[in-house]
């Protein structure tokens, strides 16, 4: 089911605790089955609060502007960049500040629909920011369109789920590369330096300091050195760079800012600098790059 808008919260929050047990959609719908429904929120909004919600697997993101999601007491900010996933029966809250307003896309994977898909399989993402791919870009697109019908819809999420399976996968070997010998110490770990990741994504326009990731990861300066190398196979500052390279290539394609403005939007006051890390990181300066994707667009 696809809403243009947020579903009442006092409704919803009854329902969910409920699992959906009325089998009652928002508009009155009867719901094939129990338990939280398919449910894709592209909602334009501003000053929303939903909070403490018991919700499914949910994958929050935004099309324009940023929200909030908090979770185990964590609060993360979401921008059109990224998106960030919550587990089966995980509260939630979602905020968007009133002079923040945003597009959202939000999608709840019904509970009877994934059994479908993982039968008995115990699936559970990491609550962290994941940048969102053109695959993820593309079917955000196609799912939003108002006219899908339903088994459209469903083949459209179901290889979305197989997607984000396959990043998760992924994910999980970062865990494999950690030297911690008890896995609960390997998955601390690694939760921390998801911690940092966050910052980077949200912050990565500020002039980052190694102090700034060691305190928001709690991990001594050394030890968080040494396990981000061995989760990402690189150093911090050269993830930072890569973050804003890629914020870069989206600015030089979607907006008209000069190179300069565009340097300075992801964090490096310089335009030279920032011309010759590109130049490093593509091959091509940033004016280059620019004319030869308008001109093969």
């Amino acid at each position: 089911m696809l809403y243009n808008a947020f579903p009442n919260l006092e409704w919803l929050k009854k329902q969910a605790e409920n699992r959906f047990a009325a089998g009652k959609a928002w508009n009155g719908e009867q719901m094939p089955s129990g338990g939280w429904p398919n449910v894709l929120l592209n909602v334009k909004s501003g000053a929303t609060l939903r909070d403490n919600i018991p919700g499914p697997l949910s994958l929050f993101s935004n099309v324009s502007g940023e929200s909030q999601v908090t979770v185990d007491g964590r609060t993360t900010i979401v921008k059109a960049d990224h998106f960030f996933i919550t587990n089966n029966t995980q509260r939630y809250t979602l905020e968007i500040d009133k002079n923040r307003s945003a597009e959202t896309f939000n999608i709840h994977f019904g509970q009877a629909w994934m059994n479908g898909i993982v039968a008995n399989e115990n699936v559970e993402f990491y609550n962290k920011l994941y940048p969102k791919d053109d695959v993820v870009r593309s079917f955000q697109s196609q799912l939003k369109v108002a006219d899908k019908t339903k088994l459209e819809r469903e083949e459209l999420l179901t290889l979305l789920i197989v997607h984000l399976l396959r990043i998760d996968r992924r994910e999980k070997i970062n865990l494999e590369s950690l030297d911690a010998i008890k896995i609960s110490t390997r998955q601390d770990i690694i939760r921390r330096i998801h911690l940092a990741t966050d910052y980077i994504y949200s912050f990565y326009s500020h002039d980052i300091s190694l102090d700034d990731l060691s305190k928001v990861s709690m991990l001594s300066k050394f030890h968080f050195l040494r396990a981000f190398k061995q989760v990402y196979g690189t150093a911090p500052h050269k993830f930072l760079n890569t973050v804003r390279i890629e914020k870069a290539k989206d600015l030089l394609l979607n907006s008209e800012s000069d190179v300069l403005t565009i340097s300075r939007a992801i964090g490096i006051k310089d335009s030279s600098s920032f011309s010759r890390l590109f130049k490093n990181t593509t091959s091509v300066y940033p004016t280059v790059f620019r004319k030869i994707c308008h001109r093969t667009g």
